[in-house]
């Protein structure tokens, strides 16, 4: 048992670390990346004809994410006016 934290400690210890700068670079490039891929799914796929490629027909096929965004906006409205009201709540309570 001894010898399996050993290695794993060791594991810990010799882990590359990424700088803040590093990190933050990795986090906007994926973002731009996913946010890429929904707007073409969503709206661009929509527009465009069918590609023969399985994959893009699917995309353009599906109508989940491009009414999913217009759909989330009442959503997050009533969440925002729940929190502001229970905040309001519990400072004057």
């Amino acid at each position: 048992m001894e010898q399996m934290h050993e290695k794993v400690f060791f594991a810990l210890r010799h882990t590359p670390r990424y700088s803040p700068r590093e990190f933050g670079l990795l986090l906007v490039a994926s973002g731009t990346l996913l946010f890429s891929f929904f707007v073409y799914a969503a709206i661009i796929s929509k527009l465009l004809p069918y590609s023969g490629y399985a994959v893009l027909d699917a995309i353009r096929d599906d109508w989940y994410y491009c009414l999913l965004v217009p759909l989330t906006v009442p959503v997050i409205i009533v969440a925002v006016y729940c929190h502001w009201l229970s905040m309001k709540l519990f400072k004057h309570a």
